[in-house]
């Protein structure tokens, strides 16, 4: 099945008078396709057979009824998956994992507010608020010990598959090794930019990244990785 398409099958259930099901005859194959947010609709012989035409009717209409509404609604899930990469993309990281905070970065002041008014917007008890940090050495503390958290984290996952690379000798696809680098890159910018804004090392989420260094050229000494395939001209 293609990667955009979604294919569902609508049948009717033939039951016995005490419940036992007989059987399914199916109705129509319903098939979303997320690259052009349409729905076909391919309706089977038995849909239009003599009795089952009238209820083939109504559940094919209803489930259009139903698609067009349900297009109108954005779900909580996808919503809070939204505001992550939105997120993720303004360099923000969780204060407190347990509350929802984060720390933004003075100069994506103006992407957090717009953020604030798309949720104020959206409604239904969504909400971001804003507060300023203010600058003492606790609040220091507090973006250090949080960013070394996440760094920990993102490092811990990635030097569990590096070493489990190194010691099963199975090696990484090419496009899950530039990945890592990429996520390796963007925690030693990360680490660099924060170490600057609040004027101190940070030891522990250091001390991970070179490890992760180390596991990685260990993985190329050891030629762990996939060759890319180049396509024919």
């Amino acid at each position: 099945m293609e990667a955009d398409l979604l294919e569902w099958h609508m049948v009717i259930e033939t039951v016995d008078s005490e419940g036992r099901k007989l059987g399914y005859d199916e109705v129509a194959a319903l098939r979303f396709r997320k690259d052009t947010n349409t729905l076909d609709i391919d309706r089977t012989d038995f849909s239009k057979g003599k009795g089952y035409t009238g209820i083939s009717n109504d559940a094919v209409a209803r489930f259009k009824e139903e698609f067009v509404f349900a297009q109108t609604f954005i779900d909580s899930q996808t919503l809070r998956q939204t505001i992550r990469r939105q997120l993720d993309m303004m360099r923000a990281f969780l204060l407190r994992r347990n509350g929802s905070v984060y720390y933004v970065p003075k100069d994506q002041e103006s992407k957090a507010v717009a953020l604030a008014d798309l949720l104020e917007w959206v409604g239904g008890g969504s909400g971001f608020h804003i507060l300023p940090l203010i600058d003492t050495d606790k609040q220091r503390e507090m973006i250090q010990g949080a960013f070394e958290d996440e760094v920990h984290e993102s490092a811990q996952k990635m030097l569990s598959d590096l070493q489990e690379a190194i010691v099963t000798k199975k090696k990484l696809t090419n496009g899950a090794w530039l990945e890592m680098m990429d996520r390796k890159d963007k925690l030693y910018e990360r680490a660099r930019e924060y170490s600057d804004l609040i004027d101190r090392e940070f030891a522990k989420a250091g001390t991970e990244l070179s490890l992760l260094d180390d596991s990685m050229m260990e993985v190329l000494k050891q030629g762990l990785i996939k060759e890319a395939r180049g396509r024919a001209a």
